[in-house]
């Protein structure tokens, strides 16, 4: 098995996206606002570098059904950068409204569907 290029700025970009985030995380008191929001963002650029892993290991049909929840993450992306940049533009603190995650819970009510379907099924919706 070779590793190519992609994969090693992959798990070179997971190393960061970790590190940086242990970083925030031993900061005390400096805008934990602000923080909370940056380390959420980190962990889902994180998340979705871990789910491109799906297309370059060998990984069975049946296990790679289960990265399609990863996927959902692209649908809080959006939303952390938005109030992030809310909190730090606001004096006040800033909370996202419940209505921003539907899109996401569509997105796992989905996914749960397709993993618990047979694997013949499967494959015909995704051809």
């Amino acid at each position: 098995m070779t590793t190519k290029l992609i994969e090693i700025v992959i798990y070179i970009g997971i190393a960061q996206g970790l590190l940086l985030i242990a970083a925030l995380l031993r900061i005390k008191n400096r805008n934990k606002t602000v923080n909370n929001y940056i380390i959420l963002f980190l962990a889902a650029i994180v998340i979705l570098l871990v789910s491109r892993l799906r297309y370059l290991l060998d990984l069975t049909p049946d296990l790679r059904r289960w990265f399609l929840l990863l996927d959902g993450v692209l649908f809080i992306y959006c939303l952390l950068l938005f109030a992030y940049l809310k909190q730090v533009t606001q004096k006040t603190k800033f909370n996202l409204n419940k209505a921003h995650f539907i899109p996401l819970a569509l997105h796992l009510a989905v996914s749960l569907y397709l993993i618990s379907i047979p694997i013949d099924q499967y494959s015909r919706f995704v051809d």
